[in-house]
C-alpha cells in the first residue's frame, strides 16, 4: 500500500506541474493497468503521460501501447518517474525505455517552467551529451579559446573536446563531470 500512495503522490505532483504551466488535463481515471495515466494539452503539444515510481516497471507492451496512442492522437508519449532499480533518476537527464522518453518530475518542471530541455541523456555506459560540433568549432575559433581552456571549462579532457570538434557523434562523460557540466550550463544560459 505504501508504494501505491507514493505513486499517487507522484501522479498528483505531475498533474500539478502540468496544470501550473498551462496544460489542460484529462480527468483522473483511477484505473490501474492502463498504458497511460493522463493526457495533457497546451496549444499544439499533446502529451500522453504514464507515471511510475520505478521506471523499470515500464513493460515493453505498455511502452508500445503508449507510443501507438500518442502516434494516433499526434502527440508524444512521456513517462515521469522517480527511480530505476539502481537508484534515483538524476535531474536534468532524459532517459529512454523501449523508445519512450523518461524524465524525473523536477526535470519535467524545469523544462515546462523555464524552457530548459534536459542537457544530458542516459544510454548504456553512462550519461552523454549531444553537441553541434560545427557550432562548437566556430565559437572556439571566434573567441580564440584553446582546446585546453575549453576542456577545463567543460570539465572533460582535451581529447574529448577534440573528438567533439572532429565529428558530431555523442561522447560519454563521467557522472561527476556530467553534473559539473549541467550546473555550468545552467549558469551560462544565453540571454
Amino acid at each position: 500500500m505504501k508504494g501505491a500512495m507514493k505513486r499517487d503522490r507522484l501522479l498528483e505532483e505531475t498533474r500539478e506541474a502540468l496544470a501550473k504551466t498551462g496544460f489542460f488535463l484529462s480527468r483522473p481515471h483511477g484505473e490501474r493497468g492502463l498504458s497511460f495515466d493522463l493526457v495533457a494539452r497546451r496549444d499544439d503539444t499533446l502529451l500522453i503521460v504514464k507515471v511510475l515510481q520505478n521506471v523499470d516497471a515500464l513493460a515493453r507492451e505498455t511502452a508500445h501501447e503508449l507510443k501507438v496512442i500518442a502516434r494516433t492522437l499526434e502527440g508524444s508519449p512521456l513517462v515521469v518517474g522517480e527511480r530505476t532499480g539502481t537508484g534515483a533518476l538524476e535531474d536534468g537527464v532524459i532517459y529512454n525505455r523501449f523508445g519512450v522518453p523518461i524524465l524525473s518530475r523536477p526535470t519535467l518542471l524545469e523544462f515546462l517552467e523555464e524552457g530548459v530541455p534536459p542537457f544530458l541523456y542516459s544510454a548504456p555506459g553512462g550519461l552523454y551529451v549531444r553537441l553541434d560540433s560545427s557550432a562548437l568549432r566556430r565559437l572556439r575559433e571566434d573567441r580564440q579559446v584553446s582546446l585546453g581552456t575549453l576542456a577545463d571549462i567543460a570539465g572533460v579532457s582535451r581529447r574529448t573536446i577534440q573528438m567533439y570538434l572532429e565529428d558530431s557523434a555523442s561522447r560519454s562523460c563521467r557522472r561527476s563531470r556530467a553534473r559539473s557540466m549541467r550546473s555550468r550550463a545552467a549558469r551560462r544560459r544565453p540571454c
